[in-house]
């Protein structure tokens, strides 16, 4: 069975899908659960195999996509880092710099909200293969570190996919698609960090973008 990624977002009562995986999937439903239901029988038709649909959910605040998957593990944790990202958007937006954000296609800034130990490769995975941009985000202590429970610090950098990327790779940093979201994390250089006065509740630490060569 073949893994499929979907990526959901409602507006207006209307929920809108597209897949990273299979080309010109695109479906749009009164619910999500239709949505899921749609996509699964368009990519099992396109692919000639059953598909497992690995559901991504969107939501934009402020002009800023939020993307938390759905069904896999560590949810909460995943909500968490959204919830942290959606109080620093709303109470404290002037910390997110946007000319620094990396963005996709469309010009939109999709933070994906990951853990420390999700790979590289998984978010590559719910990208755009002909060209695309998301900003990964997690919640980690100051020095990059996973710690018990949820990270102090929201730690976010760019990730680019597409044929014929300018600058720095996520190869040329030494990594590889099994690498760490924490590894990538730590890895980007020129790190720009902003809310370090202790107690604050909106640590926010920016950096640049590295490509998937």
């Amino acid at each position: 069975m073949r893994d499929v990624h979907l990526v959901l977002r409602e507006e207006d009562g209307t929920w809108g899908g597209w897949s990273p995986t299979v080309e010109g999937l695109f479906v749009a439903a009164g619910s999500a659960r239709e949505a899921v239901t749609q996509a699964k029988k368009t990519a099992e038709w396109e692919l000639g195999e059953l598909v497992s649909i690995l559901v991504h959910h969107e939501r934009v605040i402020d002009g800023l996509v939020l993307r938390v998957a759905g069904g896999q593990g560590s949810f909460e944790k995943r909500c968490a880092v959204a919830g942290r990202l959606e109080n620093l958007i709303r109470y404290d937006r002037a910390q997110i710099d946007d000319e620094d954000l990396t963005r996709n296609s469309l010009g939109e800034a999709v933070f994906v909200c990951a853990v420390a130990g999700d790979r590289i490769g998984w978010v590559a995975d719910q990208m755009d293969q002909r060209g695309d941009g998301v900003m990964v985000a997690a919640l980690l202590d100051y020095d990059g570190t996973e710690i018990a429970g949820s990270g102090m610090w929201i730690w976010a950098g760019g990730l680019l996919v597409g044929p014929n990327l300018p600058g720095a790779t996520v190869e040329g940093q030494g990594m590889s698609m099994d690498s760490t979201v924490a590894e990538l994390l730590r890895s980007m250089e020129d790190r720009g960090r902003s809310g370090a006065q202790a107690g604050s509740e909106a640590h926010y630490i920016t950096a640049r973008s590295l490509a998937v060569a």
